[in-house]
């Protein structure tokens, strides 16, 4: 966790504290310091937010896994429970491909469907490894909708063959 994070949230639960003493001692105080507190606890969260898009960007970076937080993040990505996590959200993509709902667009997921289904199948077996730049290039393919070829049209199709190969080449039998 980063020095600005954790400031952040120590400063959120020290006005959270202040707010419950200042009832008893200066009511009047009370709404200004709920209103700080609330500030605090939206600036942590933009700051976890910030914090995570830069793990997830570095992720993808082999070099950069030369850093501790990279390296941690890294290993938090091909925990198993994780990897279940993103091979529901590739199967969930391809379920819903086309439905009322679906975000992601349906005709490259027509194209490429049973590759993502392998690839599920890939990341939920247990007997694999998984590097953890392709499980990052698999979570950024899902979960970034703006900068991912599978919900964004105007990036080229080949930007997704080329996302789920990165993927595919970091997965080997164990």
């Amino acid at each position: 966790m980063s020095l600005t994070l954790r400031v952040l949230l120590s400063a959120t639960a020290l006005l959270v504290l202040f707010v419950g003493a200042s009832f008893a001692w200066a009511p009047d105080m009370a709404g200004s310091l709920l209103v700080a507190a609330f500030i605090c606890g939206v600036a942590a969260a933009w700051a976890n937010d910030v914090r995570v898009e830069y793990l997830e960007r570095l992720a993808v970076d082999r070099d950069a896994y030369r850093l501790p937080a990279v390296r941690r993040f890294g290993d938090r990505l091909t925990a198993q429970a994780e990897r279940r996590r993103l091979a529901a959200g590739l199967l969930c993509a391809v379920e819903r491909a086309g439905g009322h709902f679906a975000l992601t667009a349906p005709d490259r997921l027509n194209a490429c469907a049973s590759e993502l289904c392998d690839v599920a199948e890939q990341l939920r077996d247990g007997r694999t490894r998984v590097s953890p730049t392709s499980a990052a290039t698999c979570r950024r393919l899902l979960g970034r909708a703006a900068e991912s070829p599978l919900y964004n049209e105007d990036l080229p199709f080949e930007d997704l063959t080329a996302a789920l190969y990165r993927i595919r080449d970091g997965i080997t039998q164990a």
